[in-house]
């Protein structure tokens, strides 16, 4: 089994209920008046981005162990 993390454990010893925010937040929080990437008229257009998780955001990774 492999030492945990320090950052987990520091966690773990705050009391804190929760871990740090993971993941990003829609494209407008983040990229706040840059163009879009899924627009076919942006100069860095590129298909493989889901409008979807632009719009929303994508929280679904988890912390390494």
């Amino acid at each position: 089994m492999h030492e945990p993390n320090p950052i987990t454990l520091a966690a773990k010893a705050s009391d804190e209920p929760e871990f740090r925010p993971i993941g990003v937040g829609p494209w407008e929080d983040e990229h706040p008046g840059e163009p879009r990437p899924d627009n076919p008229e942006s100069p860095n257009y590129d298909a493989r981005f889901s409008t979807e998780l632009l719009d929303e955001g994508d929280q679904r990774n988890v912390l390494d162990r």
